[in-house]
């Protein structure tokens, strides 16, 4: 027999963590709970406090820092460096005035409960970051990525992201003199990761990348080769791993196979943040929560009340409406992944007490798992809060660049005209095609950068939310011929269709859909025209428009119900056609039975 390389003991833990994994995640799932939260559980159900399983923890602990590795291995190629050297400045402004904001109110709220300097620097950083994994992932379940306050919060997230990485890069170093000297070398460490990271992209790692592209899994093995050199060339400096994870990522992010890439590297991820976050999960004493109460109570304001209303009065100040500025408030209303890391950090380094740690650990899952909640009601709750945020306004004298471009419609005698919801790329194309027939329209947009662009080119374009009934009346809707919705927001769009017909009964309303089901469902909700991209090109799509627009189609609602039935027809025989397969698998099976 060979020399036994480890205590099979430690793979048992592996092998029933996993197990406690499964059945955890089927409860969470089942009650629409983040996977995080299960891993958590199963780790503190298998630890000290329940039934002691998790002792050793050797192999464990190995693989639950490659999980770390692997976290800020694909948080680095997330990252595109020329994409964050043209971030708004909007989001500039708001995403490092949130982090010191933040930072600042967990500190002196730690400094308040009397804990030491370092403590509460791990309080404050812990609650100056919201979670990129949660956000994005329930952003894009609802295909809001690309909508304007999802992409104020991704900026916002990647800004956080960099300093986050700064912060774990010196509290692995277990070297601390002063909180001046932490922030400092916090912040050195994430300008470090910026540079040495554009270095590598522009001198290295892009021309090697051409050579190793034509086969996917050699450029992925050179991609774990090129993860692992960082990590060890790193550690022979005496730097944190977590820095050569970061900067491999980030020089990975600029190829055009990244996401080629991050898609196959997940699964590792996935597997090895789930071993992290077990062993996170032993280190929990509900007994440290409860003795740390104050703190817990303290944590979940600051994350739920303080964050949001910073970042929703910085967005403000930057000239956003005020639903635009409240979305992002609401969905960047938690504690992050990395505070975990963190918390994981800092309790090995011996910096953290374990009270301080525990109420860390359970107020970031609180705040995670009513994310899901938060994202999904974030426009319910703006309707909610918005009576407030009026007076919030009124107080603090925001202004707001729906204001000027009210005074620029009133100029507009506006009638007979097409409304465009939506600047970017689908309505700019109508617009232009509206304009070569002479056609009157305007455009409707809350990303003030597209309004700006439109009114200097002369093309007329208000800022403002289509949720907000007087952003309409600008608009001139009463007059309106037609309303064509570019957007992706199912509420809104629910929203345009209910309130403009009561307005203007007269008025014609089309607007996207991603799929089948979802056209379907603005049909019933009123919509008279729903226009499916997968099934049509955008040019025809503004041709028809145009047709819309000419004077010769005297009956608006006439000629859009014709074409109704006629894209009826059509979706009704799409989902015949993706019916198909499944209705000729119960056949086969039939067939079987009955033989």
């Amino acid at each position: 027999m060979g020399m036994q390389l480890f205590d099979y003991y430690s793979l048992y833990e592996v092998g029933v963590s996993i197990l406690a994994a499964t059945l955890f995640m089927l409860i969470v799932r089942a009650m629409r709970q983040p996977s995080l939260l299960g891993y958590v559980l199963a780790g503190y159900v298998l630890g000290p406090e329940v039934l002691n399983i998790l002792r050793d923890q050797s192999l464990l602990a190995a693989f639950s820092e490659l999980g770390i590795i692997f976290l800020l291995f694909i948080a680095g190629m997330e990252i595109d460096i020329s994409k964050l050297m043209k971030v708004g400045r909007s989001i500039l402004f708001a995403g490092v005035l949130q982090i010191l904001v933040s930072f600042f109110a967990g500190y002196f709220l730690a400094v308040t409960l009397h804990l030491d300097a370092i403590s509460a620097f791990c309080v404050g950083a812990g609650l100056a970051f919201s979670s990129t994994m949660m956000v994005v992932s329930n952003l894009s379940a609802r295909n809001q990525l690309l909508s304007l306050p999802g992409r104020l919060s991704v900026g916002i997230l990647l800004l956080q992201d960099i300093f986050a990485v700064g912060i774990l890069a010196f509290l692995s170093q277990q070297n601390y003199n002063t909180v001046a000297s932490v922030i400092g070398k916090s912040v050195l460490y994430s300008a470090m990761l910026i540079i040495l990271a554009t270095l590598l992209n522009n001198m290295i790692f892009t021309r090697v990348v051409k050579h190793l592209s034509k086969d996917a899994e050699i450029l992925f093995l050179a991609s774990l080769s090129t993860l692992f050199i960082m990590t060890y060339l790193t550690y022979r400096l005496g730097l944190p791993l977590a820095i050569g994870a970061f900067l491999a990522g980030i020089a990975i992010a600029v190829i055009p196979y990244s996401t080629e890439i991050i898609s196959r590297a997940s699964s590792l991820r996935d597997f090895f943040v789930m071993l992290f976050f077990i062993s996170l999960g032993t280190k929990l004493n509900l007994k440290d929560v409860v003795g740390s109460l104050d703190l817990v109570v303290g944590l979940l304001l600051m994350t739920l009340l303080v964050k949001p209303a910073t970042i929703y009065t910085l967005l403000s100040m930057r000239g956003y409406e005020r639903r635009v500025a409240f979305l992002p408030a609401a969905y960047l209303a938690q504690m992050s992944e990395f505070t975990l890391v963190l918390v994981g950090i800092a309790s090995t380094a011996g910096i953290l007490e374990s009270r301080v740690a525990g109420a860390m650990i359970f107020s970031t899952l609180v705040t995670m798992c009513l994310t899901p909640y938060a994202i999904n009601h974030a426009g319910r709750l703006f309707n909610i809060f918005e009576r407030y945020l009026v007076l919030y306004d009124r107080a603090f004298r925001m202004k707001r660049m729906i204001h000027e471009s009210e005074e620029e419609v009133k100029r507009e005698k506006l009638s007979n005209h097409i409304i465009i919801c939506g600047g970017k790329f689908t309505g700019r194309l109508i617009a232009e095609k509206l304009m070569t027939r002479n056609l009157p329209f305007i455009i409707v947009d809350f990303d003030p950068e597209i309004v700006e662009r439109f009114m200097k080119e002369n093309v007329p374009a208000i800022y403002g939310d289509l949720m907000h009934p007087e952003v309409l009346e600008s608009a001139n809707v009463k007059k309106a011929k037609l309303i064509i919705s570019t957007i992706s927001d199912r509420e809104a769009n629910t929203f345009l269709s209910v309130t403009t017909k009561r307005v203007n009964p007269r008025v014609g309303v089309v607007c996207f859909a991603e799929d089948v089901e979802e056209a379907l469902y603005y049909y019933e909700t009123g919509v008279d025209l729903v226009l499916v991209p997968k099934l049509i090109t955008v040019d025809r799509v503004a041709s028809t428009i145009i047709r819309l627009g000419e004077e010769r189609v005297k009956d608006m609602r006439a000629e859009l119900k014709r074409m109704r039935e006629a894209q009826l027809e059509l979706l009704r025989n799409e989902r015949m056609k993706e019916l198909a397969p499944h209705a000729e698998y119960l056949e086969s099976i039939r067939k079987k039975v009955v033989g």
